[in-house]
């Protein structure tokens, strides 16, 4: 548009020299087109402010709402908005409106947490320009906001894994809770008893509803060690491994807060995704919400990492004596195996869960069954249901 005002004024000096009206108009059209393009729409830009109003965390495949609210302080002939989103979560949105001076208007789209992690939405790029074309122009209008989005977590039915781990108990007089894998009798159903606890099979018999009487017993804190180095993840196959073995701890973990009320912990090693550092993080063993969210957003930020550091994964200071640990692995190595003998010298029960493909398993397995420790094989997320 800028070549076009040196001609006009050589018009212009024309048009007064040899007062030609029709040139003089025409002049005039061409200097108002140029005011119009390039000097209204980078103003009626700079009056435009937005909001984006969405949700800091959500848990795996939910529904995520985000609304933008623009407000303009003079009016636009239009105005294009685009924001940026995550592929995993859904694809960009974009927006043509029209805003009179003072007006807001308000846009919503629909998202989905279909991938666990911390996902970046926007910045929010607002564009606008001439009614004729000639001229665009665009700025940043809303920062970019972070969602984190939790691990999937598997409703689990049972969880019974081997020798009573992870979930080991200690017979006492003291009911504080119950043993599972101990049924000493029946009683008469009360309100209030959970549908699980009902004993089919004798309430048949009876006629009456009845419900299994357990063992009591004390409980030991759970920690559950989830190793996300890439050797313990082969490939092909090490994505989804890693996935699984995240899944399985945020399940189980979720379980015994919320149903069983057991103290549980977390210890990591991986990578922090948003800032690509070396992760080894760790959850002392608690059973409120709030440590239950701490091991959700851990999780939810670890990736695999190239650096082994098992030292720490299975390192026993500030395991207890009598504590529980379940290790998660795609595949046993030996520092695997050895650490499990160091954590069983000193008291402490261990369960193992892989969850690489069964091309994968080797001769570890056999070490750990020698000194009995309990090995389950997690291939399938169908499986994760009766851990």
């Amino acid at each position: 548009m800028r070549r076009l005002l040196r001609p006009a004024l050589v018009v212009a000096l024309i048009a007064v020299v040899t007062r030609v009206d029709p040139v003089l108009g025409l002049v005039v059209l061409l200097a108002g087109w140029a005011w119009a393009s390039w000097w209204l729409p980078p103003r009626a830009l700079d009056g435009v402010s937005g909001q984006r109003t969405v949700a800091e965390t959500a848990m795996f495949g939910e529904d995520l709402d985000v609304e933008i609210r623009i407000t303009g302080t003079r009016a636009v002939p239009w105005l294009h908005v685009t924001d940026t989103v995550p592929f995993d979560l859904g694809h960009n949105t974009r927006w043509v409106t029209t805003l009179a001076a003072g007006e807001a208007r308000t846009h919503t789209m629909r998202l989905v947490a279909a991938a666990r992690g911390l996902h970046r939405i926007g910045p929010a790029v607002a564009a606008t320009g001439d009614a004729f074309g000639l001229r665009r122009v665009q700025r940043t209008m809303i920062p970019a906001s972070m969602v984190l989005v939790y691990p999937r977590i598997v409703s689990i039915e049972t969880l019974t894994l081997a020798a009573g781990a992870p979930l080991p108990l200690i017979p006492t007089r003291t009911p504080l809770a119950d043993d599972p894998t101990r049924i000493v009798g029946v009683r008469e159903y009360q309100p209030g008893d959970p549908f699980r606890a009902i004993h089919w099979t004798a309430s048949a018999a009876s006629g009456d509803l009845l419900v299994k009487k357990h063992r009591p017993a004390i409980t030991r804190d759970v920690t559950l060690a989830v190793d996300l180095t890439r050797d313990s993840h082969p490939s092909p196959g090490r994505r989804r491994s890693a996935e699984l073995a995240i899944t399985a701890a945020a399940s189980v973990a979720r379980h015994l807060v919320t149903f069983r009320r057991e103290a549980v912990g977390l210890r990591i090693v991986g990578r922090d995704t948003p800032t690509g550092e070396h992760m080894v993080g760790e959850v002392t063993p608690g059973r409120d919400e709030s440590r239950l969210v701490g091991m959700l957003e851990s999780l939810a930020r670890a990736d695999l990492s190239r650096t082994a550091d098992g030292d720490a994964l299975l390192d026993p200071s500030g395991l207890s004596f009598g504590a529980s640990v379940v290790l998660l692995t795609g595949v046993l190595r030996r520092r695997h195996v050895l650490d499990v003998m160091r954590l069983k010298r000193i008291g402490v029960a261990v369960t193992v869960i892989v969850t690489a493909n069964d091309q994968h398993r080797g001769e570890w397995e056999t070490e750990l069954g020698d000194l009995q420790v309990p090995v389950r094989s997690l291939a399938r997320l169908a499986e994760m249901v009766d851990l």
